[in-house]
């Protein structure tokens, strides 16, 4: 099955139509699932290989990094001890004599040809990094994380991406079951993708100042608020959280 997804990957280009013959095409929807467990397979191998070796027999920031590694797709997250070097146990160099790892340092295409360091890492350090739609922070030993929105940090002329509207317009044919129910769906989200009251606070307000100003009935809205029922009660007590919420919309939003 897979064989033949690879091998009937079509697109069009003005009156033509092209077959794709080198890669997986990434609008595929079994891309995602077939990239995991390409990644996988390099991962649990090195995992392996240095698990047998016996857990106490292992480097501390080896340790760390099978504690701590995760992946979705070409996201990773892991922790470091020290100074260790944020690439160390990334690039299997075995091959010319050099430190076990993870990934190849060239894959061997059909023709014969090499691609030398073919997963190349961009990366991001320190006490607070993203990953993936988070904001992962650690302090004083312990993990937090919120909210990462990376289009608060990109503008198109001269405006916040974050600024702009990111749901139905208010006159779409859409029913008002749809576009108000983006309110309780987005509440799920800020409750499960944030560890601190206060940050599910902040962007939930932020999500009912800019669906009523962009013309969404305030009443409906609202009520969509006061009637949230899937709370995370690892962010606190609700009822005691609902009233602070209020109060940060009155503040921000004109009555």
């Amino acid at each position: 099955m897979i064989f033949w997804l690879l091998d009937n990957a079509f697109s069009t280009f003005g009156n033509k139509i092209y077959r794709q013959t080198t890669g997986i095409p990434t609008g595929t929807n079994a891309a995602p699932e077939l990239t995991q467990l390409y990644l996988l397979y390099y991962e649990l191998s090195f995992f392996c290989r240095s698990l047998s070796k016996g857990w106490s027999n292992l480097p501390a920031d080896l340790q760390t990094l099978i504690l701590t590694y995760l992946r979705y797709i070409d996201d990773i997250f892991r922790l470091r001890v020290g100074s260790s070097p944020s690439e160390k146990y990334l690039y299997d160099q075995r091959s010319s004599g050099g430190p076990d790892g993870m990934y190849p340092v060239l894959l061997q295409n059909d023709d014969g040809t090499a691609n030398h360091m073919p997963l190349r890492l961009t990366i991001e350090s320190g006490e607070t990094v993203p990953f993936l739609d988070t904001s992962v922070s650690l302090k004083r030993g312990l993990l937090s994380w919120r909210l990462y929105n990376k289009r608060e940090h990109m503008f198109v002329d001269g405006v916040r991406l974050s600024d702009l509207r990111n749901f139905p317009h208010i006159e779409t044919k859409l029913s008002d079951t749809v576009k108000y129910g983006i309110v309780t769906s987005g509440l799920y989200r800020f409750a499960m993708i944030n560890k601190m009251a206060l940050d599910f606070i902040r962007e939930a307000a932020r999500m009912v100042k800019k669906m009523i100003q962009a013309g969404y009935d305030k009443a409906k809205v609202m009520d969509k608020v006061v009637r949230f029922q899937g709370w995370n009660k690892n962010l606190g007590v609700w009822h005691k959280v609902l009233p602070k919420l209020l109060r940060q919309i009155r503040e921000e939003t004109p009555l």
